[in-house]
Formats: C-alpha cells, sequence, structure tokens
C-alpha cells in the first residue's frame, strides 16, 4: 500500500507562507508600525499609513511642522512620542481628531507664540489641537505650551464633541484672546467630555482686547454644556474674570486630591471655580474627594445666600476641602449640602509692623475687617 504523503505538503505550505508573510508590510497584517522621524517629511509619512493601521511616531529629535495634520481614521490610533518637541508654525489647528485617537507621550507641542516665535505677536486662528468628534489621551511627559488663539476658544485644547483624556503632563502658558474676550486660555469643552486624573494646567490666560472685555470666561478650562470629570491634577495660576481656574457651564463631577487654587481674575484677586447661573459640583463616588483635594468657589453674581453648590453627599470631613474665593463669605456643612453663606465679620483694632527704608520700624494701629 502506497504511504501518504499529506504531512510533508501541509509543512511545504505553511514554510511558504511563513516567507509570504515575513515580506508584507507590517500595516498589512495589523501590526502597529513603529518609525522613527527626525523632520517634517519623515513625519508626514509615518502619519499617511494612518489609513492601513495603527501608527507610533518616534521623535529622533526636535522636528518643525508647518502642515496641517487631520486624523480621520475610524478606529485608528496616532500615537507620538519620543522625548522632544514639535514647534508648529502653520496658522490654523495643526492637529484636528475628527475620528480615531491621539495618544500624546513624553513629548511637546509647542505653538511658537511664546516670547520670540514666529507667531508671537499675531497668534494663529486655531488651537494646537482641536477634537470634534475623535478622542485625545495626553499621558505623563507631555506639554501642550505657547499657544495663542486668536479666535478664542481653546488657547491649547479645543474639544467641540468627543472626548479629552488627561492622565499627566502640562497645558501652561496658552491664550484665548478676542475683541469680546476669550475662553479656555488651556482647554475649552463644548458639547464633549474633559477628564483630567492627573497633570497640571497653569500659566494659561483668557483675554479680550478691548476695555470692557479685558478677560473674559475660563483661564484654565472653559466647559460650556459639556461634562468635567477631575478626579486629580493640579489647575493653578491661570487668568480669567470669570473663572480663573474653572469656568463651569455645564456638568461638573470632582473628586480624589484636585487642587484648584491660586487662579485670579486680571486685576490679582481669588477667582479660582466660577459656577455659572444654578449650576453645582457633583461629588465624585468613584474617586470620593480625600486629604489634599483644595479647590475655591466663586458664584455668579446674583447668587443668593446660602448657596448650595454640592447638593448631596457634603459632610463634615468634605466641607474642610473647599473655600469661598470672597471675602467675609465661607462653606459650611448642611444636611448633606456643601452652602456658600456669608460669613460674621467684625471689626477689631490690631497691630502690625512695618519697615520703611530709612525711618526704622514702627507699629501703627489700624481697624480693620477681621472673618
Amino acid at each position: 500500500m502506497q504511504k501518504t504523503r499529506k504531512p510533508k505538503r501541509i509543512i511545504s505550505f505553511l514554510l511558504v507562507m511563513v516567507m509570504v508573510l515575513t515580506l508584507l508590510p507590517m500595516t498589512a497584517i495589523g501590526v502597529e508600525a513603529e518609525e522613527t522621524v527626525t523632520d517634517e517629511i519623515t513625519f508626514a509619512a509615518e502619519f499617511a499609513k494612518l489609513s492601513s493601521g495603527d501608527v507610533t511616531i518616534t521623535l529622533g529629535n526636535d522636528i518643525t511642522l508647518a502642515g496641517n495634520y487631520r486624523i480621520n481614521e475610524v478606529d485608528k490610533t496616532l500615537t507620538i512620542n519620543g522625548g522632544y518637541k514639535i514647534t508648529c508654525t502653520n496658522t490654523s489647528n495643526p492637529f484636528t481628531v475628527e475620528k480615531g485617537t491621539l495618544v500624546l507621550e513624553n513629548i511637546t507641542i509647542d505653538g511658537d507664540c511664546g516670547e520670540g516665535g514666529s507667531l508671537s505677536d499675531t497668534g494663529r486662528m486655531g488651537s494646537l489641537i482641536y477634537v470634534v468628534g475623535g478622542d485625545l489621551i495626553m499621558n505623563d511627559g507631555t506639554t501642550i505650551t505657547n499657544n495663542k488663539n486668536s479666535e478664542g476658544s481653546g488657547g491649547g485644547v479645543r474639544v467641540t464633541s468627543g472626548a479629552f483624556t488627561m492622565n499627566g503632563g502640562e497645558i501652561s502658558n496658552n491664550i484665548s484672546i478676542t475683541g469680546q474676550g476669550g475662553e479656555g486660555g488651556g482647554v475649552h469643552v463644548g458639547l464633549a467630555t474633559f477628564t483630567m486624573t492627573n497633570g497640571k494646567i497653569s500659566g494659561n490666560s483668557s483675554l479680550g482686547t478691548t476695555p470692557e472685555y479685558a478677560s473674559l470666561y475660563g483661564g484654565g478650562v472653559h466647559n460650556n454644556r459639556g461634562t468635567l470629570n477631575i478626579t486629580g491634577g493640579e489647575i493653578s495660576g491661570n487668568t480669567a474674570n470669570y473663572g480663573g481656574g474653572v469656568y463651569n457651564n455645564g456638568a461638573f463631577t470632582l473628586g480624589g486630591t484636585t487642587v484648584i487654587a491660586g487662579n485670579t481674575k486680571v486685576d490679582k484677586s481669588l477667582n479660582n471655580v466660577y459656577l455659572s447661573t444654578n449650576k453645582v459640583i457633583t461629588l465624585s463616588t468613584d474617586t470620593a474627594p480625600a486629604p489634599g483635594m483644595n479647590v475655591g468657589v466663586s458664584l455668579y453674581v446674583k447668587a443668593a445666600m446660602p448657596y448650595s453648590f454640592v447638593t448631596s453627599d457634603g459632610n463634615d470631613t468634605n466641607v474642610e476641602y473647599f473655600h469661598s474665593d470672597v471675602f467675609a463669605r465661607k462653606v459650611v456643612h448642611s444636611t448633606g449640602e456643601l452652602q456658600v453663606v456669608n460669613a460674621p465679620v467684625s471689626t477689631e483694632e490690631f497691630e502690625f509692623e512695618v519697615t520703611v527704608a530709612d525711618n526704622g520700624s514702627f507699629a501703627i494701629p489700624v481697624s480693620g475687617q477681621l472673618g
């Protein structure tokens, strides 16, 4: 009887298939492409591969980009990393995320609007990253900085739909500016979701170009009918007359060890979280407020006292994490709510020491108001 040789045929077939697969581009078989780029030519070439699969671009040095890069591939992810800087010199949005996901890791995106930058005088008509339907994920080591958006919404990042998740990094030294005042020096959120679990938003401002609109909404973050979920990180040192840190006109959940403090109006008076008419803060149940949280609260001008800015889950512990930005007001806990109330004010005489150059030191009795 003749012996079968099928096993040898199968082995031969498998060997041929292995050889074919080794000759195919990695993206053709669904494996992520990863290349090191050194200039805009190689960046653009790798970016173009996104239509075939996920792409990771690792910078080999600092580069300058003059083009506009639009991510519009469903279920595709572009990751940019490498520890270097991308300087963007175009006059509109350098990166737009319409579909798919943009992940930034250990990278600097510079708008070239800082001192000495090519756009320092004029700014650009747009944010550094514009999210309109897709997802932006910002991880540790990433910096988004030095942009001046002369259209006014989102100096660093503008999210009109879709989602932005900030897990780390820094958004700093960005400006939103228009004749009637900008919105969101660091981040502008429209009908979208912004989640912040860590990182820092600092040194951003929302400004106007006329005296009556010297500053407007959300130096750090501006939320206009969107959703904010902030459970960590720091928002400090930002400037706007309504919400130096955060302007909220939507849903707002706070938790963890979040710090929103040290933000001001243009006149340097405190203005950290500004709650628009009838807006409140929800305390996170997934990441409950914890020691280290520090949040300053401001209210719309006509808010009646007492004003409940947290309407459930308030207690004697988490009340300590909030303070009023306004003199002669304080935050109290009342039946599960956290309220801003008018604080008792007394007038007392006290002394302090003043040193005047060439005149020595002396004590002056002063009448002042002590809360």
